[in-house]
């Protein structure tokens, strides 16, 4: 089954979302971005804040990207904490939450 919101998206495969990130080192995952505000659309990708436990390769963040979007059913964008600059953390800080 499809689902139609990423609030739906999570409610049927969390586990299989969190499974996939834990396989890569990847933990602490929090929700920011129009999800957060509660202005997604149909088309709106999932913002998803992660910390990561081990250094990636750029292919390798790119196949847990496909991987964990393909877990969750709905188009993810993971963010690394480490990337963030100073004035995007303070604007992400604004709006981010746990997964439900």
């Amino acid at each position: 089954m499809k689902a139609s919101n990423p609030h739906e998206a999570l409610r049927l495969n969390k586990q299989a979302f969190l499974d996939v990130l834990a396989a890569y080192g990847v933990t602490d995952p929090r929700i920011f971005g129009s999800d957060a505000r509660g202005d997604f659309r149909p088309n709106s990708d999932l913002d998803i804040l992660v910390s990561r436990t081990r250094p990636m390769s750029y292919s390798v963040i790119a196949r847990l990207r496909r991987e964990a979007s393909e877990a969750l059913g709905w188009p993810v964008d993971l963010v690394f904490d480490t990337a963030l600059k100073d004035e995007v953390r303070v604007d992400i800080a604004r709006d981010i939450r746990s997964l439900p």
